[in-house]
């Protein structure tokens, strides 16, 4: 998924660079969003559920 290869997948570059940007902003802005006290492990699981909740569930799942 991650190593740059995405022969097999068709993504229109508007929607992709969208969709990337989008998730730029969640990290950029992620240490604004949970307490530092906190675990990694938990900030990282706060952090998803939220992008899940939020982000996700807005666009159907989708990267478009």
């Amino acid at each position: 998924l991650f190593d740059g290869n995405m022969k097999s997948a068709t993504w229109d570059k508007k929607n992709l660079d969208d969709f990337l940007n989008i998730l730029e902003r969640q990290l950029e802005n992620l240490n604004s969003c949970v307490s530092p006290a906190m675990k990694p492990e938990r900030r990282l699981k706060r952090y998803f559920k939220k992008l899940n909740k939020n982000v996700l569930r807005k666009m159907n799942y989708s990267a478009q």
